[in-house]
């Protein structure tokens, strides 16, 4: 029988706070210029209930996961030198820099 118990205050608000931590993830993603604007993300959430011995309680865990879509895929050229010593692979000049600056602005936080 369910007292009072409702999946908002499972375990002082877990579920909650979990699902709005997983959902800022998916917005930080939505709004990064190099992921595909379109791919599904998903966020789920579970909850494992173990029965103590007596049955009077219970231990609840609650685990949460986001699937966020790979980065897009990009194509380029790089110059390719033999020397002496084998072949050397050399940087291209013109870096898109504005492409993941928001990936290199989350690291650095």
């Amino acid at each position: 029988m369910l007292e009072g118990a409702t999946i908002l205050n499972i375990n002082r608000g877990a579920i909650p706070q979990r699902f709005a931590k997983e959902l800022g993830k998916v917005l930080d993603d939505i709004g990064s210029a190099d992921k595909i604007l379109t791919e599904k993300r998903t966020i789920t959430i579970e909850i494992s209930i173990e029965p103590g011995v007596t049955g009077e309680n219970a231990i609840v865990i609650v685990k949460s996961k986001v699937k966020l879509p790979a980065m897009m895929s990009s194509g380029g050229v790089i110059e390719l030198q033999r020397t002496g010593d084998g072949v050397v692979a050399g940087a291209t000049v013109d870096v898109q820099t504005e492409l993941f600056e928001s990936s290199i602005l989350e690291e650095e936080r």
